[in-house]
């Protein structure tokens, strides 16, 4: 089985940022402002549903005397993690938001890179089921056993999210000191889910 996909947005998204309890987020010219509109720079990026490449293999055997055995190999790629729009925002990058308010500070053209997970990799499943049906009075009994990830691989990254906290840091460009937006994107690293190890489960089945 093989499954390609691209999932993608087409537009940008837009976005309002209000205060709470009577913050000022901004100061503008007619006194503080308590709300800022401004546009999300999505449009291109990959939607966060999962690996877009889906590939597996499977082979079973099933034997006259009830018993049968399927083992699955299976790969993933394509995988994305989805964005923060806080650090999207079109004022990031051009230092003046959609509303026309600025921005204090600046931010790199790397951090318009969507996150990729390097998800790829491979998962091994083998299932094993073996039936005892000619017991007495119509009774059967069976066993089913089944080993995923027989690799051991936990490298895979499954998924994750980008932190939405911006980097900053206190300039004296007046007094008191003012905290600016800074040019380090990768201060505050994307945060990863990582695959399970080997696992199995087994279970016992009598009907009576």
């Amino acid at each position: 089985m093989i499954a390609i996909a691209d999932y993608h947005y087409t537009s940008n998204a837009y976005s309002i940022t209000s205060a709470e309890n009577g913050m000022a987020l901004a100061d503008g010219l007619n006194g503080p402002i308590y709300e800022l509109s401004d546009s999300v720079l999505i449009k291109g990026l990959k939607v966060a549903n999962g690996p877009q490449l889906n590939t597996s293999l499977k082979l079973s055997f099933f034997h006259p005397k009830m018993w049968f055995a399927d083992i699955t190999v299976s790969y993933f790629d394509w995988n994305y993690l989805d964005y923060a729009p806080s650090r999207r925002m079109q004022g990031l990058f051009t230092g003046t938001r959609a509303d026309g308010t600025t921005v204090n500070g600046s931010y790199k053209d790397a951090g318009a890179i969507q996150t990729y997970t390097d998800g790829e990799g491979n998962t091994t499943t083998l299932t094993d089921k073996y039936g005892i049906p000619d017991l007495p009075n119509r009774q059967s009994l069976s066993i089913n056993l089944s080993v995923s990830n027989i690799t051991n691989n936990t490298h895979m990254k499954t998924g994750g999210y980008q932190q939405s906290r911006l980097p900053r840091a206190n300039v004296q460009m007046s007094t008191p000191e003012k905290s600016v937006i800074t040019s380090n994107v990768w201060k505050f690293p994307s945060k990863y889910y990582y695959a399970w190890g080997a696992n199995f489960f087994l279970s016992l089945t009598y009907k009576f």
